[in-house]
């Protein structure tokens, strides 16, 4: 499936241990360009804008607000 995203990926065991595969996609250019992994994580979360959000009509967009590649 990487492969898919990141064209010309070379194979790594990271790409086997999910745990792993954040930092590995981010080392090989296939996330956020000028964002370290930590930030990209941290905006990333999700949780609290969703419970926030609760039943909200627009609750996808207010889940989404902030996440890289989503503005």
């Amino acid at each position: 499936m990487m492969k898919k995203i990141v064209e010309g990926l070379p194979l790594d065991h990271r790409l086997l241990l999910t745990g792993h595969l954040p930092a590995y996609v981010h080392e090989v250019g296939g996330m956020m360009p000028g964002l370290s992994l930590e930030e990209a994580q941290r905006r990333g979360r999700i949780t609290q804008r969703a419970l926030d959000a609760g039943d909200d009509a627009d609750f996808s967009a207010q889940i989404r607000r902030g996440v890289p590649g989503w503005e």
